[in-house]
């Protein structure tokens, strides 16, 4: 599985930034835009607007721990982090009736996303990798799985989600984990973070270190 998932990130980086791009975009467009109303489709290393009158839906807490989930979020406390994720690509490993705990793949480099997701997927169910397919995922599981957990387990609030949970298919997972979908920013104003920034952050994190 690890000589397949460099297959994978390989073939992914290598492509030209123009295939890259849209091969992103066509997927959004078709998986993602239908559930997420307001979000702007543009080239994936642009930002993504996060506007605020996303309908609340039934949809919102029918999420379950080891299936993948995409998602727009406004931290309730901007103010004082040092940046966050407005679109977070997670692996629910609990939910509550308030918040839910995942693994936000976006706060690991390419390099390091790879490495986790390929630990990652050694919890599979089994091998069908179809509607079926989802990860065993409990803290006591993942917590020893790599040093790479530990950047990237967030705390979400179901008040501050702002959109639909977008459910990806597991068919999917081994290219939509590398896709830039990432918007890390700032301050109650939601400035611009830098991704290279977050992901040097994370590098520090994993070996014990303060950022």
């Amino acid at each position: 599985m690890a000589d397949f998932m460099q297959t994978v990130k390989d073939a992914i980086l290598k492509m030209p930034s123009v295939m890259r791009n849209k091969a992103a975009g066509d997927w959004f467009k078709g998986k993602v835009s239908d559930a997420v109303s307001g979000i702007r489709i543009a080239k994936p290393e642009q930002n993504f607007s996060t506007a605020q009158n996303f309908a609340k839906t039934a949809e919102q807490k029918t999420i379950r721990a080891g299936d993948m989930f995409m998602f727009v979020y406004d931290a309730k406390h901007k103010a004082t982090l040092p940046y966050y994720d407005t679109f977070p690509l997670i692996f629910p490993i609990s939910v509550g009736k308030n918040s839910f705990i995942g693994l936000n793949l976006h706060y690991l480099n390419p390099s390091d996303r790879a490495q986790l997701f390929d630990k990652l997927l050694e919890l599979r169910n089994n091998d069908k990798f179809d509607k079926t397919t989802k990860l065993k995922l409990s803290w006591q599981l993942v917590k020893n799985v790599s040093v790479l957990v530990e950047p990237t387990v967030h705390e979400y609030l179901f008040s501050q989600v702002r959109s639909k949970f977008i459910k990806v298919s597991p068919a999917d997972w081994k290219w939509v984990v590398f896709l830039p979908f990432d918007n890390f920013v700032k301050g109650a104003n939601k400035e611009k973070a830098s991704r290279g920034q977050v992901w040097r952050d994370s590098k520090l994190k994993s070996k014990g270190k303060k950022p």
